[in-house]
């Protein structure tokens, strides 16, 4: 069973062979697995309807026409025609 480690007898602190010990033996960072962020789904915003302001129709004052005073038409009283009787005619 190779641990990939060469195994040394425990050397004693300051020794020579404990000094060179940390350059020899790199350990291997794992590489971290990156956990796959799950997407989000982004909601759609719903846009607000603008309300439109109804524009106030100004009311037009309404001009009072002044009635005009009729004149009243005197008759004129028809004058009968008096039959004449003049001589042969009627």
């Amino acid at each position: 069973m190779g641990t990939g480690r060469v195994e040394k007898p425990a050397a004693q602190k300051n020794s020579p062979l404990s000094i060179n010990d940390n350059t020899k033996k790199k350990k291997k960072k794992k590489k971290k697995k990156k956990k796959k962020k799950k997407k989000k789904k982004k909601k759609k915003k719903k846009k607000k309807k603008k309300k439109k302001k109804k524009k106030k129709k100004k009311k037009k004052k309404k001009k009072k026409k002044k009635k005009k005073k009729k004149k009243k038409k005197k008759k004129k009283k028809k004058k009968k025609k008096v039959l004449v009787r003049v001589g042969r005619f009627l």
